[in-house]
């Protein structure tokens, strides 16, 4: 075993490599240039694969990338032993080099085989490519789907607000707007006798002259009829607000029925009053309403709020009429 393993490493036995090629320098140079490249190369690769490997801790198939290197760093090796058996002859030596890298080679190629449908069955860049887009407009479908959801359930819940509100305050107004006529009267009949008072007594005590001149009298009666007509105009106000409320509370209803689309505009105008004042540098928005005589169209009241919602809100008041008076036009 001992003499096996001298003869092994010993170059004694044969003669160099050299005596083939007669030791010609341009030969020699040739042949020892070109493995040195292919083994400089070779070397090189395996380096690469393991960076790789290495920096993709998701890649597949990474066990065969390793053995595949080991393959390429024994042929490396089989070329720098055909640099080696120029001067040495060692060619134990070098055949047991080309022997390991026959068997890694063959091994290689045997793990190599059932691992190519598995790569075929690898999605391609294009596909990859094309899931992408496809994921990506789903993602968009479902944002989109998603922000309706939102509006709708916003739209829903200020319904219910809506409704409870004009609800609360429908009475209390009713009451005043019914009965303020009534108190015009009255208090004009009051300050009518407060006239003919004066009329048919011109001279009154001194405790009733000293009363009208402490509470200014005449100031009261002239005042008194602004008052008044200030609380009708603004229960008036109130009543036609509560009349909007009422009908944009009614939205939820989900069948298909006549719909003014006027009062649609009206009504959700008035939901955004907040937004037509002036806020900074950016002026009040006058509305100037020339409405058409548009028949009454079947469709979701609902849906129809939410239309001219958006175009307010989110296009903006000006070009949103602007669609409209083109909408109209197209009727």
């Amino acid at each position: 075993m001992l003499e096996f393993i001298q003869q092994f490493f010993t170059d004694g036995l044969f003669i160099p490599y050299g005596h083939c090629y007669l030791w010609k320098p341009s030969l020699l140079w040739l042949n020892i240039l070109s493995d040195s490249l292919i083994a400089l190369a070779y070397y090189s690769i395996p380096i690469s694969l393991i960076y790789f490997a290495h920096k993709r801790k998701d890649l597949p198939f990474k066990n065969i990338l390793l053995l595949f290197g080991a393959f390429i760093v024994s042929c490396g090796t089989t070329h720098i032993m055909e640099i080696w058996t120029i001067w040495h002859p060692t060619y134990w030596l070098s055949g047991s080099i080309k022997a390991i890298t026959a068997l890694l080679s063959v091994y290689t190629a045997m793990v190599l085989v059932p691992i190519i449908p598995q790569a075929l069955a690898l999605p391609s860049p294009a596909q990859l490519a094309a899931s992408n887009a496809e994921l990506k407009a789903t993602l968009e479908n479902l944002e989109n789907t998603q922000a309706q959801l939102i509006q709708t359930e916003k739209i829903s819940s200020l319904v219910k607000l809506v409704s409870g509100i004009a609800y609360e305050i429908n009475n209390p107004t009713n009451f005043i707007y019914g009965n303020i006529h009534f108190a015009q009267e009255y208090v004009q009949n009051l300050l009518g006798l407060i006239a003919l008072y004066k009329e048919q007594y011109p001279q009154p005590t001194s405790a009733i002259q000293t009363y009208i001149q402490e509470f200014d009298i005449d100031f009261i009666q002239e005042d008194i009829q602004k008052i008044l007509s200030s609380i009708a105009i603004g229960a008036t106000r109130i009543r036609e607000v509560i009349i909007y409320l009422r009908k944009f509370s009614r939205l939820d209803e989900a069948e298909i029925k006549k719909v003014d689309i006027h009062q649609s505009i009206d009504s959700t105008l008035l939901l955004l009053q907040n937004r037509l004042k002036g806020q900074g540098k950016y002026p009040a928005i006058e509305i100037i309403k020339e409405y058409g005589n548009l028949p009454k169209i079947s469709c979701y009241s609902k849906q129809l709020i939410e239309i001219w919602t958006i175009f307010f809100r989110y296009v903006g008041v000006s070009t949103a009429f602007c669609l409209i008076k083109q909408i109209y036009l197209q009727c």
